[in-house]
């Protein structure tokens, strides 16, 4: 009996702590996701490129802003300088991200959110998004992102 409670014992706690885990990695990924777009709204070239992982294998496709789907490490970089080199000017509006749903799978998740961008008085533009994420050397990573612009 005592080795079946010590057993019961030892099985909730590892549940108590992977739940932490989870909930902690969750809050990072979401940290990522915002900062991301938080330093693409602001026009920050090396700080967008610091969400991303250094894998050769990644990819971008945003239907607004960049109209192909682009993959490889040089790629995506080259893209993304580009795009914010010739639109300098910071996004107007504010932007909110909600409706966050993410999974976790050891060292890989993915995340799909809303973004609620206001341009004015009575108009608000709404993306869907998600990505893939990586943990590298215990930081998440972006691998992937998608965007479409509500039809």
């Amino acid at each position: 009996m005592k080795y079946f409670a010590l057993t019961i014992l030892a099985i909730l706690l590892g549940r108590i702590s992977y739940g932490q885990t989870r909930g902690t990695d969750a809050r990072c990924i979401n940290g990522v996701i915002e900062g991301f777009t938080n330093a693409f709204q602001q026009r920050k070239l090396s700080s967008v490129l610091d969400y991303w992982s250094k894998s050769p294998y990644i990819s971008y496709a945003d239907a607004e802003k960049i109209s192909q789907h682009i993959r490889g490490r040089e790629a995506v970089c080259f893209t993304l300088t580009k795009y914010l080199c010739e639109n300098p000017e910071k996004e107007g509006g504010e932007v909110t991200l909600k409706n966050f749903v993410v999974g976790i799978n050891d060292a890989m998740a993915w995340a799909k959110y809303t973004e609620n961008q206001s341009l004015g008085k009575d108009f608000e533009k709404v993306k869907y998004n998600s990505c893939l994420l990586e943990k590298v050397n215990g930081q998440w990573k972006i691998v992937a992102f998608m965007s479409k612009t509500e039809p």
